[in-house]
């Protein structure tokens, strides 16, 4: 005989939280590839360049606010007015290091571009700045933060 008969329904209720999570990750990966497709079918993630973007904010857009060390960063921007023009994205580190990348906008003024992030921070967690600039001038900017995968 057993001591607890609720041993086993809370090892049962954990389970289903964990498949639950699963499919809804699993989901949500679907849907993330689903919209990273044109109407043809090919993938868009390929390309820089997306002409069929539409601006509605001036303001970088990047998700998910906090990222984890060694997990990857998506920012885009849509500046009408640089339609076309080469723009360069830069992180600045809290210790001041920094890393760059240049992306192309297109005839609508969208660029994205992605960064994997390998700058650990020194305490668990920080804050880092984004800027978008075009010729050295900086045109938005924004914060976001990263985290050590060991941070509790």
């Amino acid at each position: 005989m057993r001591s607890n008969p609720f041993a086993d329904r809370s090892r049962i209720n954990v389970r289903l939280i964990l498949m639950f999570l699963i499919v809804l990750e699993a989901a949500l990966a679907v849907g993330l590839v689903l919209n990273n497709r044109s109407s043809s079918g090919k993938s868009v993630a390929s390309s820089p360049i997306s002409t069929s973007v539409r601006c509605t904010s001036e303001k970088i857009v990047n998700d998910p606010r906090t990222v984890v060390v060694g997990n990857s960063e998506t920012f885009s921007v849509c500046l009408p007015v640089l339609a076309n023009h080469l723009l360069q994205y830069k992180l600045t580190y809290a210790d001041g290091t920094t890393d760059s990348q240049s992306a192309q906008a297109d005839g609508n003024g969208f660029s994205s571009r992605s960064f994997v992030i390998k700058h650990r921070p020194r305490a668990g967690r920080e804050a880092v700045l984004v800027t978008v600039s075009d010729s050295g001038v900086v045109r938005q900017h924004t914060r976001f933060a990263i985290q050590d995968p060991s941070f509790k």
